[in-house]
């Protein structure tokens, strides 16, 4: 059910959301270049084959020797463990899995924030290939959450903090005492924004002659790329949500015998 429901969801209403960022937001997408250089780095490769007097391409050995250096981390970091753990009953861990825990330690000087190392290898890969502007963001974030989490600890907003709390307990009662509604309200004022700049570049589409109108101005797709009216997608999102809302009443229902909020 849920993998069904979550498929249908993602596809979708996945194609809704870039329908509205692409076609009316008219929004960049930062990972694309990524994309297209790993396929043409596999494309190279072809194509060297049919001219053989074109000069060799170093993109096919960078991605072979990246392969092989996340083949030799993966063996380390999670073949050993799980296959020490099945032969000998006790696992060997050379980096700890899933990440190293240091809030018990840096909660004397950096009282509510969480810390600690994730030694997962993919983590370093993705922020090499990540914006520039949005690992700096993260960057960003992280130096305000470690000066605001002390803040707000010391004036009581995260009055459930403890010292001793390891990293998980530590953001589950940050986000229970603050950043669960911060993270509501963050969400709400973009999705304000959001509505507000579809609606601008809807009434300035329709303003527009059709002939001075691009392919995407007036919100209709260009022309090869297939389409869904939008009518499916809200009514696909409206069936997804009214159906989980109802699963979720009965199996309560079911599981207490009757209806307990």
């Amino acid at each position: 059910f849920g993998t069904f429901f979550g498929q249908l969801s993602s596809m979708i209403l996945g194609y809704g959301l870039f329908r509205l960022t692409s076609d009316f937001e008219k929004l960049p997408f930062p990972l694309a270049p990524v994309g297209a250089q790993g396929i043409t780095a596999l494309a190279e490769d072809i194509e060297e084959k049919k001219d053989e007097s074109g000069e060799k391409s170093w993109r096919w050995r960078v991605f072979s020797i990246g392969g092989a250096l996340g083949l030799t981390f993966g063996a380390v970091y999670l073949l050993l463990p799980n296959l020490t753990g099945a032969l000998v009953g006790k696992s060997i861990q050379i980096l700890p899995i899933p990440f190293s825990d240091f809030t018990g330690k840096t909660g004397a000087y950096l009282p509510a924030f969480a810390s600690g190392i994730n030694w997962n290898l993919a983590n370093l890969i993705f922020g090499m290939v990540m914006p520039f502007f949005g690992m700096l963001g993260g960057f960003i974030g992280l130096i305000i959450t470690a000066v605001a989490n002390p803040i707000m600890y010391k004036w009581d907003i995260l009055r459930n903090w403890k010292f001793g709390d390891d990293t998980i307990v530590t953001l589950f009662k940050n986000n229970i005492d603050f950043y669960f509604s911060f993270q509501i309200g963050l969400a709400v004022a973009i999705a304000i924004v959001g509505i507000w700049q579809v609606y601008r570049s809807i009434k300035k589409a329709r303003l527009k002659k059709r002939e001075e109108e691009s392919d995407t101005g007036s919100g209709g797709s260009p022309k090869g790329r297939g389409d869904m009216p939008v009518w499916v997608v809200i009514g696909c999102y409206l069936f997804v949500t009214i159906t989980y809302i109802s699963v979720s009443a009965l199996l309560l229902r079911w599981h207490h015998g009757t209806w307990r909020p």
